[in-house]
């Protein structure tokens, strides 16, 4: 988007709302850090320096629910754009269980 390398990239979508809002952080501040040129270290700091200061016990939680969440337990606009995406996206043959299998399957890992 910003440096017209992320080809149909929808950015603050539902998706990205989700770490974003658990951050603490808006999606104009963080589009206008990046678009300073930053790389992914110092966006990595940034986020560190700029984010909701939560508890490990905090983190660990919202990582496993989402590593572990199902479609269906999504939010309805999430779960209506990856009904098409995964239609269009995922190969037949796999089967999506959670969200985090779409992420895998398209890494290659499953």
């Amino acid at each position: 988007m910003i440096a017209g390398t992320a080809g149909e990239y929808h950015f603050d979508c539902p998706l990205d709302q989700l770490f974003l809002t658990f951050a603490g952080i808006t999606a104009e501040n963080f589009k206008a850090f990046v678009a300073t040129g930053a790389d992914n270290a110092a966006v990595a700091e940034w986020i560190q320096a700029t984010a909701i200061d939560h508890t490990q016990e905090a983190l660990v939680q919202w990582n496993n629910d989402l590593r572990t969440k199902r479609i269906s337990e999504m939010a309805i606009e999430l779960q209506l754009f990856l009904e098409g995406y995964v239609a269009e996206f995922i190969p037949s043959d796999k089967i999506v269980y959670t969200w985090f299998d779409v992420y895998d399957i398209e890494e290659h890992r499953i």
